[in-house]
């Protein structure tokens, strides 16, 4: 691999890992109206959430990373961003996307997307 390729494969890991601010933003929007998002910003308030959980510049965050639930409709827009990085398979995706978001249901969100890519 050429420092070239290096280089670019470190700046795609990186725009990955930190999000345009577009995308923070839509987020935010969204997050208002999810209930899990709703439900666990209460369970932060009242301090039975768990001391992985805390809220940051509006964000819920479970161990530094951001809490997007299942239902976001911006998981296609983030598997896409992980997954086209590289098109290197499901482990270097989830890698990807577990530098910044949270959810449970990630690992089968990213096996369901790596699957379904014409690419692949």
């Amino acid at each position: 691999m050429s420092r070239r390729d290096e280089q670019e494969l470190t700046r795609q890991v990186h725009a990955i890992s930190q999000p345009e601010f577009a995308l923070f933003d839509e987020f935010r929007e969204e997050a208002s109206s999810l209930l899990e998002v709703q439900a666990k910003m209460q369970e932060i308030a009242y301090g039975t959430a768990g001391a992985a959980w805390s809220i940051v510049d509006g964000f819920v965050m479970h161990r530094g990373r951001i809490f997007v639930p299942s239902s976001s409709a911006l998981w296609p827009q983030l598997l896409a961003a992980a997954h086209g990085a590289g098109y290197e398979g499901t482990q270097k995706t989830l890698h990807r996307l577990h530098a910044s978001f949270y959810s449970p249901h990630v690992p089968k969100l990213v096996r369901d997307h790596v699957r379904g890519c014409a690419v692949c």
